[in-house]
């Protein structure tokens, strides 16, 4: 670590020291040679590299932060912004992503739990990607009321038609 702080990691040993290397050059160079292949020694310090490391293998490498699964576990919402989206509403998010929330109760209980994304604040510090868009919409229906959402362009390439795909004919629909 580049602090002075230390942590506990538990790492595999194999018996035979032949089975060690082999396993070694399996794993720990694998993940050495794709570390290496950002090329960081061609950089300066306004190109910098950054490498974040998912794994619980311990490498031969000065490391700034050890976060555990826990801490670093993308959240229901972070998996959501994965598939190119971020819905406001509850009930349209248990609506679209009914693998991730059974219930519009159990977004509003993630959301009291979670005051940030976790995974987008550690990994990449960035919820969407730079080609996003925020758009306001409204569902036909009595009662219905305008909603906001954000969608990555790169992943969902027609929002709207995304929206009605899911969510069916939109009386409102402006891009910002």
């Amino acid at each position: 670590m580049r602090s002075p702080s230390i942590r506990t990691v538990l790492a595999p040993i194999c018996a035979a020291p032949a089975a060690m290397d082999i396993r070694w050059s399996i794993c720990e160079a694998e993940l050495i040679q794709a570390i290496g292949r950002g090329r960081g020694v061609n950089r300066t310090s306004e190109t910098s590299l950054e490498v974040d490391l998912l794994t619980d293998v311990v490498l031969p490498v000065t490391i700034d932060t050890v976060l555990s699964w826990d801490e670093a576990r993308p959240s229901r919402a972070d998996i959501m912004a994965a598939h190119g989206v971020m819905l406001d509403n509850a009930a349209e998010r248990a609506r679209c992503f009914p693998d991730l929330w059974p219930s519009a109760d159990a977004v509003r209980q993630d959301r009291s739990r979670s005051v940030t994304f976790r995974y987008y604040r550690n990994i990449s510090n960035s919820q969407m990607s730079h080609s996003s868009v925020t758009v306001t919409y409204q569902p036909a229906g009595a009662g219905q009321k305008p909603r906001r959402a954000m969608f990555d362009l790169e992943v969902i390439r027609d929002p709207r038609a995304w929206l009605e795909q899911h969510l069916g004919k939109l009386i409102r629909w402006d891009a910002e």
